[in-house]
């Protein structure tokens, strides 16, 4: 989650200069059945921004005043993240699921 942020809130710098450490992301989970009942974070290990995402991005950071929008929502690939605008934010404490740790198999 937080490679993920990090990497939104890079390009949200490149678009407006201090914008990242107004991020705060919230990333969405998922649950299903598979040999039992199963949760995960909807958030993709090796996530890139698409040019679609980007735009979006641009559009959402690059407001004059502030973004006209109190969030946005990211679905591409396996991630899904809702992305608020808060005056200030902490980058160890940005990102929030709603998923409990949960560990399926000691070993793994």
């Amino acid at each position: 989650m937080d490679r993920t942020a990090n990497i939104i809130a890079s390009f949200a710098d490149q678009v407006r200069k201090g914008a990242g450490r107004h991020l705060y992301f919230e990333f969405s989970e998922r649950s299903y059945w598979s040999h039992g009942f199963h949760r995960e974070r909807c958030v993709d290990p090796k996530f890139r921004l698409s040019l679609e995402t980007k735009e979006q991005i641009r559009c959402w950071v690059a407001a004059r005043d502030g973004p006209d929008l109190q969030s946005i929502r990211i679905q591409e690939g396996q991630t899904d993240v809702v992305i608020s605008w808060k005056p200030q934010t902490v980058p160890h404490f940005r990102t929030f699921c709603r998923m409990p740790p949960v560990a399926y198999h000691v070993d793994r």
